[in-house]
C-alpha cells in the first residue's frame, strides 16, 4: 500500500503499550527530578527539558494508538489480505484511514473482477462505482494484488469472450449494454494498472512485475472453451484503454513493454486455433501479427470506446478488423516522452525495418509513428538519439524503393513503399522539429542529407504533413528575415540556404507525385495543385504576430525558434493559409502559376516585400515623407497589385536595398535544390 509501512502482531499492539507506559514513567521522572532541583535551588532546566520530551513522546504515542486503531479495522476486514513472509504475516499499514478505505476499495474490486471474470453480471454490474478510485494508487495496488498477475490477464479475456457470446446470440441491446460495462472495467484496469506499476506505488523488480511479464508470454485458455490466447494479447487490449492520466512509467515499459516487443521479435509459433462460434477462423500466415483480443475474437471497434471507434465502411464487416498486439502498447507509450523513450530504445530496428510487413496488415505503423512523435520531437540528448536511429534506418529502406532515373524519381514496388504509411503525419511532424538540424546537413551535403531527402520524399505525398512541413520552413524563413532586417543586418546567403531548403520540401513534393503514378495522385486528391494553392493564399505577405503567439519580440523567438518557435508559427500560418484558401479557392482568386517553379519565385518576393517594407526605416538613407509618399506605402504588401510592385521595385533600385539581388540568389538556390534532392536518390554504396 503507498505511503505504509509493514509491521507484524502481536508485536505491533505490545509495543505501542510499552512505549504508551513510558510515555508516563519519562513524565514521572520529570515531575520527580523538577521537585528535587526545586529543592535544592538549581536550574530546574534539565527537567524542563525533559518535560519537552515527554510532550513529544506523547504525540508519537498518539501517532501509534491510531495506527493500531486502524490495524485493528484490517484485522477485522476480509477485503484486506497481509502479506505472508518467512518472518511472519506482515500488515501494511497505512497512514490515514482515507488510505485504508481506499485500499480495502481496492481488494473488493479484485473479489468483485474474480466473480465477473466468472461470469458473473452482477459483479460485473457492482464493479462499475470503484471506476473513479482507479487513479488513487492504494486502491491500484491493492486491485492488482489482490488479482494476481494472472487474474489481471484473465480477466480481459473472459470479459472479451461474455463479449462475443452476445455478439453470437443475435441480441443488440445486450451487445451494447455489456459492452459499455466491459470497456468501463477494462479501462479502470487499465488505470489501475498504470498507477499501480509507478516506481512510488511498485518496486519495478517487484514479483508482481515478474509474474505479469510470465503470465504474458504463457498461454491461456478462454473460460467455456473456445481457443487459446498468449497473455500478451489480453494485455495489449488493456494497454490500449489508456488515457494517459496517468501515463504508464519508463519503468513499466523497461519491464514489460520492451518484453512484449521482444516476444514479437522472438516469433511466437501460430497454430490453428478451434473455430469460434459463429465466425468460420483462419488460422494466421508466418506474417500476420498477433492480434489482441478484438482480434482474435473477430469483435472489431467493439472493445474500444464508442467515442472512438469510427463508422463502419459500406460493404465491410465491422467486426472483421484486423489488429496487432503491438498496437496498444505503441498508443499507451505515447502518453509520456520518457516512456516511450524506453520502449524505443535499441528496438527501432526491428521495428521500422524487420517489421514491416507486419505493420502493413493493420494500421501501417500509425501507433508506432505516435509514440515516435513523442520519443523525438525535443532537442534532448536521448530524442536526438532516437531520431538519429530512426532517420538512418528508415532513409535507407526509403532509398532501396525509391530510385533516381533520367533525373526523375521512380518508386519500385508501390505496395513496399507503402507499407509504413501510417507513419507519414507523425515522421512528418518529427522531421518539422529538426528543420536547423536538416538544414545544417543540406548546406554541408553530409551523409545524413541523403536521409533527410528520403524522409522527405516518403511524407510529403500526404497532404496535411506537407502543408505542416511547408508552414513551418516558411515560418522559418521569415522569422529569420525579421531577424536580420530588424537589426539592418539582411544577408543574401541566409535567405538562400531556407529557401534551398523549401525548394528540396517542393522539389520532393512533385517528384514523389509523378513518381507513385496516377492511382496514388487521385486517392491523395492533389493533382500536384498543393504547392500553387499555398503560395496563391499570399502566405509569404503575412506578418508573423510575435507578441500575440509569444509575448516577447522577434530577436527572442528567433534565437529560442530551433526549440518552439518554428512549429508554433507554421501551426499559425497553416491555419491562416486554410482559411485563406477556403475563402479565395471558390472565388477563383488565386493567381494561375505556369508551375511549382513559378510558385516558388513568387512565394521569394511575398517573403522579401513583406519584410523590407516591415523593417524599411533599417536601411540607410531611407525615410522622411519621400517614403511616407510612395504608393507601396498606402496599402499592405498583399494588397499589392504590379503598380506598387512596380513603384517598389525602383525604391529598392534607388536606394541600394537588394531586393533583386536577394531575390535572384533564393530563387537560384531553391531551384538547384531539385537536383541535389533527386541526386540524393541515385546509387550509392549503403
Amino acid at each position: 500500500m503507498s505511503g505504509a509501512v509493514g509491521v507484524r502482531q502481536p508485536a505491533f499492539d505490545q509495543m505501542v503499550a510499552q512505549f504508551s507506559a513510558a510515555c508516563g514513567l519519562v513524565e514521572q521522572c520529570a515531575q520527580a527530578l523538577q521537585w528535587e532541583l526545586s529543592q535544592a535551588q538549581l536550574p530546574v532546566a534539565p527537567a524542563v527539558g525533559l518535560r519537552s520530551m515527554v510532550g513529544r513522546m506523547r504525540v508519537e504515542a498518539n501517532d501509534l494508538r491510531r495506527r493500531q486503531a486502524i490495524l485493528h479495522h484490517l484485522q477485522a476486514t476480509t477485503a484486506y489480505v497481509p502479506q505472508w513472509t518467512p518472518m511472519g504475516t506482515l500488515w501494511d499499514l497505512p497512514d490515514d484511514i482515507s488510505a485504508l478505505q481506499a485500499g480495502m476499495d481496492g481488494g473488493k474490486a479484485a473479489e468483485l473482477a474474480k466473480k465477473a471474470a466468472q461470469g458473473d453480471t452482477q459483479a460485473l454490474s457492482q464493479l462499475q462505482k470503484y471506476g473513479s478510485e482507479a487513479g488513487d494508487p492504494n486502491f491500484a495496488k491493492a486491485l492488482l494484488l489482490g488479482l494476481g498477475a494472472k487474474g489481471v490477464i484473465e480477466l480481459p479475456a473472459s470479459l472479451a469472450k461474455k463479449l462475443k457470446s452476445d455478439v453470437v446470440s443475435g441480441d443488440a441491446d445486450k451487445v451494447s449494454t455489456d459492452r459499455k460495462l466491459i470497456v468501463s472495467t477494462l479501462k479502470m484496469l487499465s488505470k489501475a494498472l498504470a498507477v499501480g506499476t509507478a516506481p512510488r506505488t511498485m518496486d519495478p523488480d517487484s514479483d508482481f512485475m515478474h509474474q505479469l511479464k510470465a503470465e504474458g508470454r504463457a498461454e491461456h485458455r478462454f473460460p467455456g472453451g473456445g481457443g487459446t490466447y498468449k497473455g500478451y494479447q489480453s494485455l495489449s487490449t488493456v494497454l490500449a484503454m489508456s488515457d494517459g492520466h496517468p501515463p504508464f512509467s519508463p519503468q513499466f515499459m523497461r519491464t514489460i513493454g520492451r518484453d512484449m516487443i521482444d516476444f514479437d521479435r522472438t516469433g511466437p509459433k501460430l497454430k490453428a486455433q478451434p473455430v469460434l462460434p459463429g465466425m468460420p477462423y483462419a488460422p494466421p500466415t508466418s506474417t500476420d501479427p498477433l492480434p489482441d483480443l478484438g482480434g482474435l475474437l473477430h469483435l472489431g471497434w467493439l472493445l474500444t470506446s464508442a467515442e472512438y471507434a469510427p463508422a463502419a465502411e459500406q460493404g465491410k464487416n465491422p467486426l472483421d478488423r484486423p489488429t496487432d498486439y503491438l498496437n496498444g502498447l505503441m498508443k499507451a507509450a505515447a502518453f509520456s516522452k520518457e516512456a516511450s523513450q524506453a520502449l524505443l530504445k535499441d528496438n527501432l530496428g526491428y521495428l521500422l525495418h524487420d517489421r514491416r510487413e507486419k505493420w502493413a496488415r493493420t494500421d501501417h505503423g500509425t501507433t508506432l509513428g505516435l509514440a515516435m512523435k513523442v520519443a523525438m520531437s525535443d532537442h534532448d540528448a536521448h530524442s536526438m538519439a532516437l531520431f538519429a536511429e530512426a532517420r538512418k534506418v528508415l532513409g535507407k529502406d526509403i532509398r532501396a524503393n525509391v530510385k533516381a532515373e533520367g533525373g526523375k524519381l521512380k518508386v519500385m514496388d508501390l505496395g513496399q513503399f507503402e507499407q509504413l504509411s501510417g507513419l507519414r503525419y507523425s515522421l512528418g511532424l518529427i522531421v518539422g522539429s529538426h528543420l536547423e538540424d536538416m538544414d545544417t546537413s543540406f548546406a554541408a551535403k553530409d551523409s545524413a542529407a541523403r536521409d533527410y531527402d528520403a524522409l522527405l520524399a516518403y511524407v510529403v505525398l500526404d497532404n496535411d504533413t506537407f502543408w505542416a512541413l511547408a508552414n513551418s520552413q516558411i515560418a522559418r524563413t521569415r522569422m529569420g528575415l525579421d531577424n536580420q532586417y530588424s537589426s539592418g543586418s539582411g544577408s543574401d546567403e541566409t535567405l538562400a540556404q531556407h529557401m534551398g531548403m523549401l525548394g528540396h520540401i517542393f522539389a520532393l513534393r512533385q517528384e514523389m507525385l509523378g513518381a507513385v503514378g496516377e492511382q496514388y495522385k487521385k486517392q491523395s486528391e492533389a493533382n500536384g495543385e498543393l504547392i500553387k494553392e499555398l503560395v496563391g493564399t499570399g502566405i509569404g505577405y503575412l506578418p508573423i504576430p510575435y507578441a500575440n503567439l509569444f509575448g516577447k519580440g522577434v530577436k527572442e523567438v528567433y534565437e529560442e525558434g530551433v526549440n518552439y518557435g518554428y512549429g508554433k508559427a507554421g501551426d499559425w500560418l497553416a491555419q491562416k493559409a486554410q482559411s485563406l484558401l477556403a475563402d479565395k479557392k471558390p472565388k477563383n482568386e488565386l493567381p494561375p502559376f505556369e508551375d511549382d517553379q513559378a510558385a516558388g519565385n513568387d512565394l521569394v518576393y511575398q517573403m522579401l516585400r513583406s519584410t523590407m517594407v516591415a523593417h524599411i526605416a533599417q536601411f540607410p538613407g531611407v525615410g522622411g515623407r519621400e517614403l511616407k509618399n510612395q504608393s507601396f506605402m498606402k496599402k499592405p504588401p498583399e494588397q499589392w497589385g504590379d503598380p506598387e510592385k512596380d513603384d517598389f521595385a525602383k525604391y529598392c533600385r534607388k536606394h541600394n536595398i537588394p531586393l533583386v539581388s536577394s531575390a535572384d540568389r533564393a530563387k537560384l538556390s531553391m531551384n538547384n535544390a531539385h537536383g541535389d534532392a533527386v541526386s540524393n536518390f541515385a546509387d550509392h554504396k549503403e
